[in-house]
């Protein structure tokens, strides 16, 4: 997974983007600080989210990154807030002890409301719609506002 640090607000979902700039290692992270964000092209049709099979394992997932996922019933537990307040979670699923990472970047808008809402959510059991399936060093799932978190009970 690669962040990217700057002023992305004229990029919308569906737009095929080219990035150029620096490489650095930040806050854990690989990161790229945008020189130039170059739209090539707007209003592609994005893939609908795929069901996420629990059953799958690190392996398994190396084909899917950067897709979309529904994930239903997972546990979201030990949740942590760095000094920059990004927050890092675990999702774990029940019936596998099989456990999925999950990360929301607070540069991203209406931190304050989505960092209360998953700090709220802790111990609970949780739906994930549409959520973005990234990568470092194992699979992580990023979240990018409140829509994507749905609590079960």
């Amino acid at each position: 997974m690669i962040s990217v640090y700057g002023n992305i607000s004229s990029v919308r979902e569906g737009d095929l983007i080219e990035i150029t700039g620096y490489k650095l290692f930040y806050n854990n992270f690989d990161q790229i600080i945008p020189i130039q964000i170059n739209i090539l092209s707007s209003h592609n049709t994005v893939s609908d989210p795929h069901v996420f099979d629990l059953n799958w394992t690190s392996d398994d997932l190396t084909h899917e990154y950067g897709n979309r996922f529904h994930v239903f019933s997972l546990v979201l537990h030990s949740v942590e807030q760095d000094t920059y307040g990004n927050l890092s979670f675990i999702l774990e699923n029940m019936n596998t002890n099989y456990f999925y990472r999950g990360r929301y970047d607070s540069r991203l808008p209406n931190a304050n409301e989505m960092t209360e809402y998953i700090l709220s959510l802790e111990d609970h059991i949780v739906n994930l719609e549409n959520v973005l399936l990234a990568y470092d060093d194992t699979p992580l799932f990023m979240f990018t506002n409140i829509n994507e978190i749905i609590l079960i009970e």
